[in-house]
């Protein structure tokens, strides 16, 4: 059989042969299991590696493939080659489908105040001010380092992401940055880490975003906390914050 044939090539210890099988891999979804198997969304070789990611983007949508990229863009390696990043930029625009997970309900239409209760978006009213963040590109942080609003007021948070990478945006307890930046980065080895945005269950997240796929925008509507303070906001994508 032709794809058997072209299977094991992707799985040949020549990058050459590898790259060659990818462009006749047919386009289903036994071509992205084969892919995956062979582990090549992370080959050694970069032009191998970037055939993998382009041939991703004519197959199957395929939500494991999805996860597979989103830890793919999170490689410092990817994110600074040029073509790569771009072509993962486009492969996930296809395989992720951000805020498909248990918290999409909280994230869409919901605003937390710091109790952990949930308000509907809509009953919030128009926002007192309207806060724009967008993070630098290949740096893995935010352009704006810090922004103030009023306690007790009503905020709308625009989040811009310029980046090749996905993003999310998390406003966390104060005091709280460490304790959940850990715990977002042990969802790394959760399978179902992707799935849940990579935002750890747990009180002291305050407000958040689902993963924002590069070129897209979210906005947030949140009710500031009464209590004036410091409150940290990070990206919690493993290796971000």
């Amino acid at each position: 059989m032709p794809f058997a044939l072209e299977a094991e090539e992707a799985l040949h210890p020549s990058a050459g042969v590898r790259k060659a099988a990818l462009q006749v891999l047919p386009s289903n979804s036994a071509s992205l299991a084969a892919i995956s198997k062979a582990g090549l969304f992370n080959d050694a070789n970069l032009n191998t590696r970037l055939a993998a990611i382009l041939k991703a983007s004519d197959l199957p949508e395929s939500a494991e493939t999805g996860k597979e990229l989103q830890s793919a863009s999170g490689l410092g390696q990817n994110s600074g080659d040029r073509w790569i990043s771009e072509a993962l930029k486009v492969a996930m625009a296809k395989h992720v489908k951000a805020g498909e997970d248990s918290h999409a309900g909280h994230q869409m239409n919901g605003a937390a105040n710091k109790a952990g209760d949930t308000k509907p978006a809509e009953g919030l009213g128009k926002p007192d001010q309207i806060v724009k963040i967008t993070p630098v590109v290949n740096a893995m942080k935010f352009e704006q380092k810090s922004f103030s609003v009023k306690a007790g007021s009503i905020v709308e948070l625009e989040f811009d992401n310029i980046d090749f990478m996905q993003h999310n945006l998390l406003i966390l307890q104060k005091g709280s940055m460490e304790k959940v930046g850990a715990a977002a980065d042990k969802m790394a080895q959760d399978p179902k880490g992707a799935d849940k945005q990579y935002v750890p269950a747990m009180p002291e997240v305050l407000f958040f975003t689902p993963l924002v796929n590069p070129e897209d925008k979210f906005k947030l509507k949140f009710e500031v906390p009464a209590v004036t303070g410091d409150y940290p906001y990070i990206c919690s994508f493993p290796g971000h914050w």
